[in-house]
């Protein structure tokens, strides 16, 4: 597996990467009962931001069973 990114320290993080494979355009940030997407496709940058704590739950269910997915 290569990583096109070097990663960066981050006090207090842990990283995993997903094989390149499952690369998809965006990222997903979850915290308290909002989900964040940000999508980055070449010089494009938009975000949708969701505020529903059972649409947060199932992202942090589906972050939850890639990080243990990902070694």
């Amino acid at each position: 597996m290569s990583i096109e990114e070097p990663l960066i320290p981050v006090k207090y993080t842990k990283f995993k990467v997903l094989p390149k494979e499952a690369k998809n355009p965006n990222e997903i940030f979850i915290f308290g009962n909002v989900t964040c997407q940000f999508f980055f496709v070449g010089d494009f940058f938009t975000a949708i931001v969701i505020k529903n704590k059972e649409i947060t739950d199932k992202y942090r269910d589906y972050f939850n069973f890639l990080w243990k997915l990902v070694k």
